[in-house]
């Protein structure tokens, strides 16, 4: 899959400090003796090869359109139809438990509203806004992860009439 998002986020903070220090000139008050310099670390190269000559996504879209055909918001929405892209984010406990704290915390905020989840994935966070007592939360999922997100949500019963859980799939 690569390197995660997080990863990358690090090593380019490094590499911009290394930099910044390579350009700046610091000075020590004269009760301590200069730091030595430590040459940077070659940063590992990351390179994509694809599977398939065009790399078209493997949702939906890739199967009704010919790679030719497809634009590049057929491609967008396409691409959110794998599921390593779901997998990184629900693997992120840090975000995740943020989010879930957050609706649980503030449960007077949610209590009896309608809720829009836009770009909805999975239905983690149209489920934690359930759970946090929202009276209707309604699920928008442009890509075709929507086929499971309907099915995980009815795997945690709230496909009920009362939360009323809707996802709607492009294509």
């Amino acid at each position: 899959m690569g390197m995660k998002h997080s990863s990358r986020c690090l090593l380019l903070r490094r590499k911009m400090a290394e930099n910044a220090a390579e350009n700046t000139e610091v000075s020590s008050p004269p009760s301590q003796p200069p730091q030595p310099v430590v040459p940077p670390k070659p940063v590992q190269c990351i390179h994509h090869v694809s599977t398939q000559p065009s790399c078209p996504g493997r949702g939906k879209m890739s199967k009704l359109l010919n790679p030719e055909e497809m634009t590049s918001r057929d491609y967008y929405f396409d691409s959110y139809a794998h599921f390593g892209i779901h997998e990184e984010m629900l693997k992120d406990e840090v975000r995740t438990l943020t989010y879930r704290n957050s609706m649980y915390h503030n449960k007077h905020v949610f209590k009896d509203k309608v809720v829009l989840d836009v770009g909805s994935g999975t239905g983690i966070l149209s489920m934690f806004a359930a759970k946090a007592g929202a009276k209707k939360v309604f699920g928008i999922e442009c890509s075709s992860i929507s086929d499971y997100s309907e099915k995980i949500i009815k795997a945690n019963h709230l496909d009920n009439s009362k939360t009323c859980l809707h996802v709607f799939s492009h294509g």
